[in-house]
Order: C-alpha cells, then sequence, then structure tokens
C-alpha cells in the first residue's frame, strides 16, 4: 500500500473522511455546504403546477369558484338594475329586455376576478360588487 505525505483536493470535509484523513485547517472557506446526488432531469408531467397545493386545496377553490360564480349568477338575475332594454338593429330601443349576466359572463367575470386582472362589465349594484369582490377577494387569499 502506497502511502502520501501531502494531498490537495476539493474536497468536502465530512465526519467520516474526518476520521481516516488529518485535514488541516482551510485558509479559505465560503460557508455551509451541501453534497448531494445530482438526480437526473425529467419533463414535467401535464399537471405537475398543481403539486404545490393538495387535492383538497383545489377542490375547496374549485368549490368556491363554482359557489360564488353561482351567488353572482342568481344576484344578477333578482336584481332589476342588471336588466337593461335591448338595442335593435334598427337603433330604437325595443321592449325586449336583457340581461349582460349569462352564465358565461359570470364564469368569466369571477376568473378575471381569480387571477386579479378584472373584467370589463361589472354588477350595477354596489352592494352586490361589494358582496362578490370580497366573496372572491376571501376565495384568492385563502387559496
Amino acid at each position: 500500500m502506497q502511502e502520501a505525505d501531502i494531498a490537495i483536493g476539493d474536497l468536502t470535509i465530512t465526519a467520516v473522511r474526518e476520521e481516516a484523513v488529518d485535514f488541516t485547517m482551510p485558509f479559505m472557506t465560503l460557508g455551509i455546504s451541501i453534497v448531494f446526488k445530482k438526480t437526473e432531469r425529467q419533463n414535467p408531467a401535464l399537471f405537475s403546477f398543481t403539486k404545490p397545493l393538495s387535492l383538497e386545496v383545489w377542490g375547496y377553490t374549485a368549490t368556491a369558484y363554482l359557489g360564488v360564480t353561482l351567488y353572482l349568477f342568481i344576484l344578477a338575475r333578482v336584481s332589476p338594475y342588471e336588466w337593461v332594454k335591448a338595442p335593435s338593429s334598427t337603433g330604437d330601443r325595443s321592449d325586449i329586455v336583457e340581461n349582460t349576466y349569462t352564465l358565461h359572463n359570470c364564469f368569466f367575470t369571477m376568473m378575471g376576478f381569480l387571477m386579479g386582472r378584472g373584467c370589463h362589465f361589472l354588477p350595477r349594484l354596489v352592494w352586490s360588487l361589494a358582496t362578490v369582490r370580497s366573496l372572491s377577494y376571501v376565495q384568492i387569499r385563502v387559496a
């Protein structure tokens, strides 16, 4: 077996190595070092963005999204301020009233609130807007 009097190398001093080798005090250290095996890079799965939260939290978020959306839809249907006369093709106002808050528009509005972007049409009632905004704010902050 060959013996060496001195050796220079880029080694991390561990407890096991310190028992086998007589190390000198390093003259330059950069702080804590961590040694770990480098894993091979794998392609991410299709729904890997959902991994930070549990399935239960995603279920609660989806339930809150659906609940607040349906609440906005019902509120818009009940409110007389959301029903406006529809413009006709001739330019004069007809007797037909319409509501801009269809179920599709309610989902779109709530998705805009969820993403923090809002939407170009808002409820006409101040209290309904405040209620829906506060519910969506709680939904976003809890999730």
